[in-house]
């Protein structure tokens, strides 16, 4: 996840799946991945997947519909 930071600069990024469900995941993640980042990358927004584990899916079915 480092190295993809700083390929796109993201402002948010947004986690899904199962482990998002524990409360505390999102803080750890930001925490840790802040380790191996340069200091002006670490301005980033990390949120849950509002529709949790189903992300996934759901994104498939998306692009299965626009095909």
């Amino acid at each position: 996840m480092g190295n993809l930071v700083h390929i796109f600069n993201p402002s948010l990024i947004v986690l899904g799946g199962g482990i998002m469900e524990q409360e505390y995941i999102v803080e750890y993640i930001k925490e840790n991945i802040c380790k191996f980042i340069m200091p002006n990358y670490r301005d980033i927004k990390f949120e849950r997947a509002k529709v949790g584990n189903n992300a996934g899916i759901l994104g498939i079915a998306h692009l299965a519909m626009r095909m």
